[in-house]
Protein backbone atom coordinates (compact mmCIF):
# COMPACT_ATOMS: atom_id res chain seq x y z
CA UNK A 1 0.00 0.00 0.00
CA UNK A 2 1.23 3.28 -0.78
CA UNK A 3 -0.18 6.26 1.27
CA UNK A 4 -0.52 9.55 0.06
CA UNK A 5 2.58 10.92 1.71
CA UNK A 6 2.02 14.34 3.35
CA UNK A 7 4.31 16.74 5.54
CA UNK A 8 4.88 15.92 9.58
CA UNK A 9 3.26 12.13 8.48
CA UNK A 10 4.65 9.04 10.35
CA UNK A 11 4.03 5.28 8.72
CA UNK A 12 4.18 2.08 10.41
CA UNK A 13 3.78 -1.22 8.33
CA UNK A 14 4.33 -4.79 8.80
CA UNK A 15 2.28 -8.27 6.60
CA UNK A 16 -1.31 -6.85 6.86
CA UNK A 17 -1.19 -4.15 8.78
CA UNK A 18 -0.55 0.18 8.35
CA UNK A 19 -0.83 2.78 10.85
CA UNK A 20 -0.17 6.77 9.81
CA UNK A 21 0.14 9.29 12.24
CA UNK A 22 -0.12 13.33 12.32
CA UNK A 23 0.28 13.89 15.89
CA UNK A 24 -2.09 11.88 17.86
CA UNK A 25 -4.11 11.34 15.12
CA UNK A 26 -4.66 7.44 13.83
CA UNK A 27 -5.15 6.25 10.43
CA UNK A 28 -4.76 2.43 10.28
CA UNK A 29 -5.97 -0.15 7.74
CA UNK A 30 -5.85 -4.04 7.95
CA UNK A 31 -5.20 -6.36 5.19
CA UNK A 32 -8.05 -9.30 6.24
CA UNK A 33 -7.09 -12.35 4.95
CA UNK A 34 -9.41 -15.99 5.92
CA UNK A 35 -8.91 -19.05 7.51
CA UNK A 36 -10.49 -22.53 6.65
CA UNK A 37 -12.81 -22.02 9.50
CA UNK A 38 -13.68 -18.09 8.87
CA UNK A 39 -13.55 -18.99 5.01
CA UNK A 40 -16.08 -21.46 5.63
CA UNK A 41 -18.15 -18.75 7.97
CA UNK A 42 -17.95 -16.20 5.20
CA UNK A 43 -18.39 -18.20 2.10
CA UNK A 44 -14.99 -17.66 0.46
CA UNK A 45 -11.75 -19.05 -0.08
CA UNK A 46 -8.84 -18.93 2.30
CA UNK A 47 -7.27 -16.89 -0.72
CA UNK A 48 -9.81 -14.00 -0.35
CA UNK A 49 -8.59 -10.80 1.61
CA UNK A 50 -10.92 -8.01 2.94
CA UNK A 51 -10.14 -4.40 4.03
CA UNK A 52 -11.01 -2.75 7.18
CA UNK A 53 -10.50 0.87 7.81
CA UNK A 54 -9.76 2.87 11.61
CA UNK A 55 -9.63 6.45 12.40
CA UNK A 56 -8.62 7.49 15.87
CA UNK A 57 -8.59 11.51 16.77
CA UNK A 58 -6.24 12.96 19.74
CA UNK A 59 -9.37 13.25 21.86
CA UNK A 60 -11.96 11.14 20.18
CA UNK A 61 -9.57 8.12 19.65
CA UNK A 62 -8.46 4.74 20.84
CA UNK A 63 -5.75 6.43 23.37
CA UNK A 64 -8.43 8.00 25.48
CA UNK A 65 -11.23 5.68 24.98
CA UNK A 66 -12.32 3.76 28.96
CA UNK A 67 -12.71 0.28 27.13
CA UNK A 68 -9.65 0.34 24.60
CA UNK A 69 -6.45 2.29 25.85
CA UNK A 70 -5.29 -0.12 28.66
CA UNK A 71 -5.22 -2.74 25.51
CA UNK A 72 -3.32 -1.23 22.84
CA UNK A 73 -0.25 -2.43 21.19
CA UNK A 74 2.56 0.07 21.05
CA UNK A 75 5.94 0.10 18.93
CA UNK A 76 8.69 2.40 18.32
CA UNK A 77 6.48 4.52 16.35
CA UNK A 78 3.77 4.60 19.08
CA UNK A 79 0.76 2.87 19.60
CA UNK A 80 -0.48 0.35 17.28
CA UNK A 81 -4.49 -0.02 18.06
CA UNK A 82 -6.10 -2.92 16.18
CA UNK A 83 -9.29 -1.37 13.73
CA UNK A 84 -11.88 -2.94 16.57
CA UNK A 85 -10.17 -0.70 18.93
CA UNK A 86 -10.91 2.91 16.69
CA UNK A 87 -14.16 4.85 17.35
CA UNK A 88 -14.22 5.25 13.23
CA UNK A 89 -14.26 1.92 11.54
CA UNK A 90 -14.88 1.07 7.80
CA UNK A 91 -14.67 -1.55 5.67
CA UNK A 92 -13.69 -1.13 1.71
CA UNK A 93 -16.15 -2.94 -0.90
CA UNK A 94 -16.13 -4.97 -4.07
CA UNK A 95 -16.41 -2.65 -7.08
CA UNK A 96 -19.42 -5.13 -7.91
CA UNK A 97 -20.79 -5.38 -4.45
CA UNK A 98 -24.26 -4.40 -3.85
CA UNK A 99 -25.26 -1.21 -1.48
CA UNK A 100 -25.18 -1.10 2.00
CA UNK A 101 -28.85 -1.84 3.62
CA UNK A 102 -29.65 -1.28 7.59
CA UNK A 103 -32.32 -3.53 9.30
CA UNK A 104 -33.68 -5.07 11.85
CA UNK A 105 -30.65 -6.75 12.85
CA UNK A 106 -28.03 -4.65 11.82
CA UNK A 107 -25.93 -3.72 8.61
CA UNK A 108 -25.75 -5.68 5.63
CA UNK A 109 -22.76 -5.31 2.94
CA UNK A 110 -20.41 -7.77 1.20
CA UNK A 111 -16.94 -6.71 1.83
CA UNK A 112 -14.68 -9.62 1.06
CA UNK A 113 -12.93 -10.07 -2.64
CA UNK A 114 -14.07 -13.78 -3.22
CA UNK A 115 -11.14 -15.10 -4.61
CA UNK A 116 -11.51 -18.22 -5.84
CA UNK A 117 -8.70 -18.85 -8.86
CA UNK A 118 -5.75 -18.00 -9.56
CA UNK A 119 -6.38 -15.34 -12.31
CA UNK A 120 -8.48 -13.37 -10.12
CA UNK A 121 -5.31 -12.56 -7.86
CA UNK A 122 -4.53 -9.39 -10.02
CA UNK A 123 -7.94 -8.33 -10.75
CA UNK A 124 -8.64 -8.25 -6.77
CA UNK A 125 -5.43 -6.36 -6.60
CA UNK A 126 -6.27 -3.61 -8.45
CA UNK A 127 -10.24 -3.12 -7.90
CA UNK A 128 -8.97 -2.39 -4.07
CA UNK A 129 -6.38 -0.18 -5.25
CA UNK A 130 -8.78 2.10 -7.18
CA UNK A 131 -11.08 1.62 -4.29
CA UNK A 132 -8.13 3.01 -2.08
CA UNK A 133 -7.88 6.14 -4.67
CA UNK A 134 -11.51 5.93 -5.60
CA UNK A 135 -12.75 7.08 -1.60
CA UNK A 136 -10.14 4.93 0.74
CA UNK A 137 -7.34 7.48 1.25
CA UNK A 138 -10.05 10.52 1.02
CA UNK A 139 -12.27 9.11 3.71
CA UNK A 140 -8.74 8.35 6.15
CA UNK A 141 -7.71 11.78 5.35
CA UNK A 142 -10.91 13.46 6.14
CA UNK A 143 -11.24 15.62 9.29
CA UNK A 144 -14.36 15.05 10.23
CA UNK A 145 -16.48 18.07 12.14
CA UNK A 146 -16.97 16.86 15.64
CA UNK A 147 -20.31 18.53 16.36
CA UNK A 148 -21.92 16.53 13.40
CA UNK A 149 -20.25 13.31 14.99
CA UNK A 150 -21.74 14.46 18.28
CA UNK A 151 -25.33 14.86 16.42
CA UNK A 152 -24.94 10.96 15.15
CA UNK A 153 -24.18 10.17 18.79
CA UNK A 154 -26.88 11.75 19.93
CA UNK A 155 -29.35 10.08 17.70
CA UNK A 156 -30.84 6.81 17.57
CA UNK A 157 -28.99 4.81 15.18
CA UNK A 158 -26.95 1.85 16.31
CA UNK A 159 -23.22 2.21 15.31
CA UNK A 160 -24.33 5.54 12.91
CA UNK A 161 -23.11 5.60 9.63
CA UNK A 162 -20.73 8.23 8.71
CA UNK A 163 -20.68 7.78 5.09
CA UNK A 164 -21.57 5.01 2.63
CA UNK A 165 -20.58 4.01 -1.30
CA UNK A 166 -23.17 2.37 -3.70
CA UNK A 167 -20.79 -1.13 -2.99
CA UNK A 168 -21.86 -0.55 0.74
CA UNK A 169 -18.12 0.17 2.08
CA UNK A 170 -18.88 2.33 4.79
CA UNK A 171 -17.02 4.05 7.92
CA UNK A 172 -19.21 4.12 11.00
CA UNK A 173 -18.91 5.31 14.73
CA UNK A 174 -18.10 1.78 16.67
CA UNK A 175 -20.35 3.20 19.45
CA UNK A 176 -23.49 0.34 20.04
CA UNK A 177 -26.68 1.23 20.93
CA UNK A 178 -27.90 4.32 22.29
CA UNK A 179 -28.10 4.75 26.17
CA UNK A 180 -25.00 2.00 26.13
CA UNK A 181 -22.19 2.65 28.42
CA UNK A 182 -20.02 2.34 25.29
CA UNK A 183 -22.14 5.22 23.58
CA UNK A 184 -21.94 7.58 26.50
CA UNK A 185 -18.24 7.25 26.88
CA UNK A 186 -17.92 8.29 22.77
CA UNK A 187 -19.91 11.44 23.49
CA UNK A 188 -18.14 12.18 26.54
CA UNK A 189 -14.88 11.95 24.49
CA UNK A 190 -16.79 14.05 21.88
CA UNK A 191 -17.75 16.47 23.59
CA UNK A 192 -14.04 16.95 25.51
CA UNK A 193 -12.32 16.95 22.21
CA UNK A 194 -15.01 19.96 20.96
CA UNK A 195 -14.14 21.61 24.43
CA UNK A 196 -10.49 21.64 23.62
CA UNK A 197 -10.87 23.37 20.08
Amino acid sequence: LVWKHGPNYSYTEDRTLSWRRKGDRIDHIEFVSFSPNNATAHGCTTASVGVRLGISFPDYGCTVDPYHKDYIKSGPSGPRPNESQMPIRGVLAPSGAPPLTLGQWGKKYEWIWKIRTIEEVDDAARDIAAQFEIYGLDWLGFDWNLNELLDLLEGPQVSPVLISRRTGAHLWLDAEVAGSPIRKAHIKMVETAIGKN
